[in-house]
């Protein structure tokens, strides 16, 4: 049903989403992709924002608003993945925090397809139980079914997560490799393509709301580069920055 644009600016006024990361790279029912290379901590830093959504403390250099977060990985093994969380929590002075670990919700399993009615169907039963408010995915391809570089079983993707956003108000987070990249053979080095390395066509690339790359430094052991690529709800440019990842910690500091 139309309305009057008197109507639809009073709503605006009266209804304010909040900023699960700041400056508006992650509200309600946005999608955001943080995507890099081979070994460029992306896992480390799904965790690591999953902690800071809990615990309402920054992320990186970024802002964030409290929030109940499910975080689905479909590549480590429970063992492994606990051998993680362990370390991030113990390093952050966290592990008798029960309040924050209770707002971390955790699905270790690859059998999860977002793309499937049943897959969907789970991850929505998932929301409502534990009334998350943030999902992060790791990583695109493990949990999906279909061929996403296919439009077809790309848009099924799509009207699935659309779906679960407009019936939960969740956020949700895409953790995602880059695809090889493309040689620029009249230099003989790579031609950099930005969010668009992350897929051969582009319908995913425009559907996200938030690009964040995580990119490796070569010539500097565990830096790396993290920059929004693409920042629909932001009124401002965020700032990106290099940051090292300390192993024994499991944490991310400031390099440059």
């Amino acid at each position: 049903m139309p309305e009057n644009l008197s109507n639809l600016l009073a709503y605006s006024e009266n209804h304010t989403e909040p900023d699960f990361i700041g400056y508006g790279l992650l509200r309600r029912r946005a999608v955001m992709f943080l995507y890099g290379e081979y070994s460029s901590f992306k896992s480390w830093l799904a965790q690591d924002l999953a902690i800071s959504l809990a615990s309402g403390r920054d992320w990186l250099i970024y802002p964030t608003s409290r929030a109940r977060v499910l975080i689905i990985n479909a590549e480590l093994s429970r063992l492994d993945y606990r051998i993680r969380w362990l370390k991030m929590i113990t390093s952050r002075k966290l592990l008798g925090n029960e309040a924050v670990k209770s707002r971390i919700a955790i699905e270790n399993s690859a059998e999860v397809k977002l793309d499937t009615s049943f897959g969907c169907n789970y991850v929505m039963s998932l929301v409502e139980k534990y009334r998350i408010e943030v999902i992060i995915l790791d990583n695109l391809f493990s949990l999906a079914a279909g061929n996403l570089v296919s439009n077809v079983d790309a848009n099924i993707l799509i009207a699935n997560c659309k779906l679960l956003a407009s019936r939960t108000n969740v956020a949700v987070v895409w953790v995602h490799h880059a695809r090889q990249g493309i040689i620029d053979l009249r230099s003989g080095g790579n031609f950099i393509q930005q969010a668009y390395e992350m897929f051969v066509s582009s319908f995913l690339t425009n559907w996200a709301d938030t690009i964040v790359e995580s990119r490796k430094e070569n010539g500097h052991e565990n830096v790396i580069t993290l920059t929004p690529q693409k920042h629909r709800l932001s009124d401002i440019h965020p700032m990106g920055a290099m940051f090292k990842f300390n192993p024994l910690k499991a944490q991310f500091d400031i390099y440059v």
